[in-house]
């Protein structure tokens, strides 16, 4: 009596060739798929917008040596946890190639899997659109050899396509974005931020003026938040800097090394504030430069302050921030329709089609520059404050910007962000109505929302980084010349 049982071979058999002169032998070989490492511990951002125990469609396509279809078998399977065999009767020595795909969802009619005939042409096709609740995603692929001298084999799935959430912030905020509302330049704008350390988190106003009748020369009042906290505010005639405003490159560029007005020991050690580049284990010097939106001032590199000539033990900054701090204006702004637009757009250009070369899967884009795709939502239509949505997309470069669009009027625009989502990773692609300025954000799929963490940011805090924060020294206004 014969036994058979999954993922040992069967017997193998022999047969004449086709020309009756010769044996080809034919082996049953088993490959067991295990797509739990596509999902396994995956805390979606929002807990509630992604069950990972939906039905699961898994499809296998096995090709011969040449890249000819000779398999093309589908099942379904209750939650990713489960596992699936299936059996294959290969012939000769070398090996067959085998595409594993598993769609969430249970079925894939936001996917087309296309010219399945030979491996070099397959393509896997993410459809326009792809968003809102249509939750079926290509979660998985496998590209792996099958050796017709195996007898079992266990094929694991990759993650194929990373988790994006697109979400609108603050959407009846009522700054009247509807399309041609703009911000003056000067006036007061207030930030929060968190040192290097994490030690303390600074919430102030820095106030911005032109600097006589120029037009490009600023003065920037309370831009160090230690020392403003601490009572060294402008009206002492300290905390005060002076930059330069480029329209055309839409940047402010504050100096190197402007003393801030206050010292230490006598007069003797003067404090600077600068801009600086992370050089992974010191900090290099450089001009500070904010990126101007309309209403914004965004820090494009480090800021901090400190005595550069003190080479003490107790030497170090006074305070020290990572790029990307936010300046909102606080002021009212021009123009506009003085009201909610028709809607709040979060528009990105996605790559949407998957091949492979070899084991390896290649993204590319089909579409046309002009047909982004977007994810919108019209505030008359919405009771919430804040809005998300689920869209799943595949790995590679991105292009976003949030639009504010009125009927018949001049769209407002945020500025065009290049993000690089991996497949192994959750993301957030926020867009803050009130000001219209869009931010990214990035977590593992193994990660809780709490602890999500800023992504695509210039600057990252290396282990090891040397920024000693300074010691108590008794500081004193130094008199200017």
């Amino acid at each position: 009596m014969t036994v058979c049982l999954c993922g040992i071979a069967l017997a193998a058999c022999q047969q004449s060739g086709p020309d009756g002169g010769g044996v080809v032998v034919k082996q049953e070989v088993s490959v067991t798929i295990k797509p739990a490492g596509t999902m396994s511990n995956f805390t979606p951002y929002v807990a509630t917008d992604f069950t990972a125990t939906q039905k699961v469609l898994l499809r296998c396509l096995l090709y011969d040596p040449s890249g000819k279809r000779v398999k093309d078998e589908s099942a379904t399977l209750q939650d990713f946890s489960e596992e699936k065999t299936f059996s294959f009767t290969l012939s000769g020595s070398e090996s067959y190639t085998l595409v594993a795909l598993a769609y969430y969802g249970g079925s894939s009619p936001n996917y087309t899997v296309s010219e399945t005939e030979s491996l070099s042409s397959l393509t896997v096709k993410q459809n326009n659109e792809h968003k809102d609740n249509e939750k079926n995603a290509v979660l998985g692929y496998a590209v792996e050899p099958v050796s017709p001298s195996a007898s079992s084999q266990t094929v694991s799935l990759q993650s194929a396509t990373s988790l994006v959430y697109l979400e609108w912030k603050n959407i009846h905020a009522g700054r009247g974005q509807g399309g041609e509302t703009t911000y003056p330049l000067y006036g007061d704008y207030q930030a929060t931020a968190t040192d290097v350390w994490g030690a303390e988190t600074y919430t102030w106003t820095i106030t911005v003026e032109k600097q006589d009748t120029s037009s490009t020369e600023v003065i920037i009042k309370n831009l160090c938040p230690s020392f403003a906290k601490a009572g060294w505010t402008a009206d002492k005639g300290v905390n005060v800097f002076t930059g330069t405003y480029d329209a055309a490159a839409k940047t402010i560029t504050v100096p190197k090394m402007q003393e801030t007005g206050l010292s230490y020991n006598d007069g003797q050690y003067l404090l600077k504030l600068t801009g600086g580049r992370d050089e992974s284990d010191y900090v290099t010097f450089e001009d500070l430069v904010f990126s101007v939106g309309n209403g914004t001032l965004t820090t494009t590199n480090m800021m901090g302050a400190l005595c550069p000539e003190d080479e003490s033990e107790s030497a170090g900054w006074y305070e020290l921030f990572e790029p990307g701090i936010v300046f909102k204006s606080k002021e009212t702004p021009s123009g506009g329709q003085g009201g909610e637009p028709d809607r709040y757009l979060i528009i990105y250009h996605n790559n949407d089609i998957m091949r492979f070369n070899g084991r390896a899967p290649v993204f590319s884009t089909s579409l046309a520059e002009v047909n982004n795709n977007s994810g919108n939502l019209t505030p008359s239509k919405n009771t919430g404050n804040n809005i998300y949505t689920l869209v799943f997309l595949y790995p590679g470069e991105f292009d976003i910007f949030g639009r504010a669009y009125t009927e018949g009027k001049p769209n407002v625009d945020t500025r065009i962000s290049k993000v690089n989502l991996a497949g192994n990773n959750q993301y957030v692609f926020s867009l803050e109505c009130s000001d219209m300025s869009i931010s990214s954000w990035k977590g593992t799929l193994s990660t809780k929302s709490d602890v999500l963490t800023p992504a695509f940011s210039t600057w990252k805090r290396p282990s090891g980084f040397y920024a000693p924060r300074a010691r108590g020294k008794q500081l004193q206004i130094t008199p200017r010349p």
